[in-house]
């Protein structure tokens, strides 16, 4: 009888956590502050948090520890935020060399 070979998630899912919990960094924080200013998406692409709250896990229905927030939310966010500094840019005026 021969021995069966693990399933691959066994190699990778150690080295993952690592990758995920060594960054918490100011960037982390930013962007979780970030995507809490917009709603996650419902399932099964987010958790259907509001505004203003943190994402949930699926399984236990705990706050996520490990990423600020869902992919598709933080994405969600990331266009709103250039969607509104494009907006502030065409606003402001742009000085020219007639006005210097």
């Amino acid at each position: 009888m021969s021995r069966r070979r693990p399933p691959r998630w066994v190699e990778w899912a150690p080295r993952a956590r690592e990758r995920r919990t060594r960054g918490r960094d100011m960037d982390w924080h930013a962007d979780r502050e970030l995507a809490n200013t917009v709603v996650c998406p419902p399932k099964p692409k987010g958790c259907n948090a509001p505004i203003g709250t943190t994402c949930r896990n699926f399984g236990t229905g705990q706050e996520l520890e490990n990423w600020p927030a869902h992919e598709a939310r933080l994405k969600r966010a990331e266009a709103v935020f250039q969607a509104a500094a494009e907006a502030e840019q065409a606003e402001a005026p742009v000085p020219s060399e007639e006005t210097a």
